[in-house]
């Protein structure tokens, strides 16, 4: 009832009844208990009446402006994506502010194959998050080894192709970061029975991945796309060939000789020479089977 006279100046009794489901009598009863309880809700009688709130108790630009109304719309709507947004919340907040949301973004944060799982996990964190909740996990790390994790799951980022998590790992009593495709059999767990509740002391705020190498690559013109796509301009240099030389730090995990390798032959390690040997040996296991 208070969302519905928010969006209108004056509603005429029987039409607001009809729009509730309820009797002209329960609309009269609404109107008492919101009183009572501090709203500024009044009745007009006669032909033109109606129920209908004070104006100065609606939202107005001097709280909200324009500019900040489209905006808090255009971002719950952008969270319809990942299947988090909250429906009945948007329709209400359009309603206040009269303006339909502007759908300018969409965020998708699932693999082609991994569509449901993605968004069934993307939920479950966003619950622990919101809520404080711990969370449980298999992870296999670059390893292959396959753990089970209790965490108090922090923030989720996207850095450099992947989702990672940064949580409180109770297995390493420390802050770790997790990527999320190696994780599986999410859900929210118990709470841990510890007074000193070292996660709640342990959020530093800073993202960083478990190791970082620099490289240097030669990469071919003809993938010219792939580095304006994948790099950051003080990172390239252009030669007089046209090829380019890119200097970067790389996450130095199993992800990295597949990465490399997916430039196929347009793409040569100068440096270091550990990671250009490593690159060499993979080459002859691939040849071998063929």
């Amino acid at each position: 009832m208070l969302y519905l006279l928010l969006e209108n100046e004056k509603i005429p009794t029987p039409k607001l009844a009809i729009k509730l489901g309820v009797s002209v009598r329960t609309v009269f009863r609404y109107v008492e208990s919101l009183s009572q309880a501090g709203f500024p809700v009044y009745v007009l009688k006669g032909r033109n009446g109606g129920v209908a709130l004070l104006p100065e108790f609606k939202l107005n630009n001097v709280l909200v402006d324009k500019d900040e109304q489209t905006n808090i719309l255009a971002s719950l709507q952008s969270m319809k994506t990942f299947n988090l947004s909250d429906d009945e919340t948007l329709s209400k907040l359009s309603s206040i502010f009269k303006e339909d949301p502007i759908s300018w973004i969409k965020i998708d944060p699932t693999a082609w194959s991994r569509n449901e799982d993605y968004k069934k996990d993307f939920a479950i964190l966003r619950q622990a998050i919101l809520q404080s909740q711990f969370i449980v996990f298999k992870y296999i790390n670059a390893q292959n080894k396959i753990s089970n994790r209790l965490v108090y799951p922090y923030y989720v980022v996207f850095k450099d192709h992947a989702w990672y998590l940064k949580g409180y790992s109770m297995e390493r009593k420390a802050s770790r970061t997790f990527k999320l495709v190696r994780m599986s059999n999410l859900r929210v767990s118990a709470t841990p029975d510890n007074k000193e509740k070292p996660w709640l002391n342990n959020q530093d705020g800073q993202y960083h991945l478990d190791k970082m190498i620099k490289v240097k690559l030669l990469i071919d013109h003809t993938l010219k796309y792939r580095i304006y796509e994948e790099f950051s301009k003080n990172e390239v240099l252009e030669q007089d060939s046209g090829n380019f030389i890119v200097t970067t730090e790389l996450e130095d995990d199993s992800w990295l000789m597949t990465y490399l390798i997916s430039y196929g032959s347009h793409l040569r390690v100068i440096e270091p020479l550990s990671l250009k040997n490593k690159v060499k040996q993979e080459i002859k296991q691939m040849l071998k089977k063929y």
